[in-house]
């Protein structure tokens, strides 16, 4: 708990996922009743030639539903596979899930004239200039028929099919040769064999040999605040009181001085934050 907290302390551009972690978001009521988000931004080749960046995301069509942490803490008491089980459940049942699979795009002049860093994973693009654009749905139809469906998979952003590519993402390029390794290391040199992990296209699912690597980053001004603060301003006073609540029930484990570093970012993002956490940690703990 300490060693994750001094890093947070000193690592200001996790604010925005740290906010939503401790938020009714980061406690899903089921993985049925959560969105997902792209962090790494990938390119699109049209017909034409014309290159737009883009960001993939799956929107649940159940809601969003959201679980109290004592609730939590009390299905994980008995099992720790309840997450899975619902979703297991649903399926057999015939009630299949879906998500609406969308896209963000960005123009190669925009990423330019950006105030940030489209590339940087710790970054969103604001859907108010870069709406989202429906293509598809994502439907989980049914369970795996044998444990090796699963055990035998192996993802890496190093299979892409024709008309996707990679982007400057630092973080996505090493990814894109570090996943390969451990997938031969525990499949061997047939990993790439099972029907599973073949493109069901013509389409080879392999990088292409043209990925260029960046030298340096964008010369770009950091802020690590605004982001994190108009997720912050977006909750109600109550989905607040909870992200207080969860900060504090795990920030009262550490250091004072981890602490106090801590709340000094949540200042930053907002002064009501950072009190906040503070006034919720002397409920738990007064002589903190």
């Amino acid at each position: 708990m300490a060693a994750m907290w001094d890093f947070l302390s000193v690592s200001p551009e996790s604010l925005h996922i740290l906010t939503m972690l401790f938020s009714d978001r980061g406690l899903p009521a089921s993985t049925m009743h959560m969105s997902g988000y792209g962090n790494h931004a990938y390119s699109l080749w049209q017909q034409s030639g014309e290159r737009v960046w883009v960001k993939f995301h799956v929107k649940t069509e159940q809601g969003h539903r959201y679980c109290p942490d004592n609730h939590v803490a009390r299905k994980t008491g008995y099992t720790h596979d309840f997450y899975r089980q619902a979703l297991f459940t649903s399926i057999e049942a015939g009630a299949y899930p879906r998500w609406s699979f969308s896209l963000q795009t960005m123009t190669l002049d925009q990423a330019k004239q950006l105030e940030f860093d489209p590339f940087d994973v710790t970054k969103v693009w604001p859907q108010t200039k870069f709406p989202l654009t429906e293509v598809g749905t994502l439907e989980l139809s049914r369970n795996a028929c044998d444990h090796e469906e699963i055990e035998q998979l192996a993802f890496t952003p190093a299979n892409l099919v024709s008309g996707i590519g990679h982007s400057p993402d630092r973080l996505l390029q090493s990814r894109v040769h570090s996943y390969p390794i451990p997938n031969s290391d525990r499949l061997g040199t047939q990993c790439g064999a099972p029907e599973r992990n073949r493109s069901r296209g013509r389409s080879r699912n392999i990088a292409g040999n043209n990925i260029a690597f960046v030298a340096s980053t964008h010369n770009t001004t950091h802020d690590d605040f605004s982001q994190p603060r108009s997720l912050y301003l977006s909750f109600s006073l109550g989905q607040k009181a909870r992200l207080f609540s969860n900060v504090a029930a795990s920030l009262k484990h550490v250091p004072t001085e981890i602490a106090v570093k801590q709340i000094g970012l949540f200042n930053e993002v907002h002064p009501e934050y950072g009190a906040g956490v503070c006034a919720a940690i002397d409920a738990l703990d007064p002589q903190f």
